[in-house]
């Protein structure tokens, strides 16, 4: 007469193995896929040699030991959960099974986020001056439009023009420097542009005899205007007022406006 062979001989046991996990993303949304990976267990949990593995079945859900149905994926050590979400959280097992369908315990299970399928650019702006930030491709003018969603690894060229007030002094955030600025959008980014206005210096000097106001260097910004007076010193008149080396005659104030240069 035979003997019944126990379940726990036949049991296949844990998959002394680790799963490892490479994930694949797709740019359309919701078209997330996780590749699995495993190596084939050889014995029973008796330690009897291994003999009648008949294949596995795939184990995943959103949260840490709660699954869904489990998929079967046959006599494989590769497989490819489709159709997940981008930018959420899964967790992954296997089981093996044999001749008999009975199943083994599960593998430690793995996790992995899967990148999101379009990640935001933001641009900001600070400084004295003013300007604008464009992107190629299209998407950010800023200006108007400060923020853009582009797809994952993409490559994100910002071009600065200042306006005519102001120079652009450089980038800090996700570039730095001051030439074009190249994001790769593999996360989140935020970049800022710097902007300082433009600033001229006007100096004032005096002969003997008399002062004038301000005297030296007095620095003006774009667009602004500067009054300076002469005042003549006692017993004495202005003769004579020299603006970048032109007469403008014997007077007692002068006054740059709307300097541009």
């Amino acid at each position: 007469m035979s003997r019944p062979i126990s379940k726990a001989a036949r049991t296949l046991w844990r998959i002394v193995v680790c799963i490892c996990l490479a994930v694949l993303y797709s740019t359309a949304a919701t078209a997330g896929t996780a590749t699995l990976s495993w190596q084939k267990p050889t014995t029973n949990a008796d330690g009897t040699p291994l003999t009648d593995l008949a294949g596995y079945k795939v184990y995943y859900g959103t949260s840490s030991g709660v699954y869904g149905n489990p998929i079967d994926v046959g006599i494989v050590t590769t497989y490819q959960v489709q159709d997940l979400t981008d930018g959420t959280r899964y967790y992954f097992t296997v089981t093996a099974y044999n001749a008999a369908n009975v199943e083994s315990d599960r593998a430690s299970e793995v996790s992995k986020t899967l990148p999101a399928s379009q990640y935001a650019l933001s641009v900001a702006k600070s400084g004295t001056g003013s300007g604008s930030v464009t992107s190629s491709p299209a998407g950010i003018t800023c200006g108007s439009t400060c923020s853009s969603t582009f797809s994952t690894g993409s490559v994100i060229t910002l071009t600065a023009t200042p306006d005519a007030s102001s120079n652009f002094t450089g980038w800090s955030g996700a570039c730095s420097g001051t030439g074009t600025c190249s994001v790769t959008m593999d996360m989140a980014r935020s970049v800022t542009a710097t902007f300082a206005l433009k600033t001229f210096t006007i100096t004032a000097t005096a002969g003997t005899n008399g002062s004038l106001s301000p005297l030296g260097a007095t620095a003006v910004n774009y667009g602004a205007s500067k009054t300076f007076t002469i005042t003549p010193g006692a017993g004495y008149h202005v003769a004579d007022v020299l603006v970048d080396g032109s007469s403008v005659g014997a007077i007692t104030s002068y006054s740059f406006t709307n300097v541009t240069v």
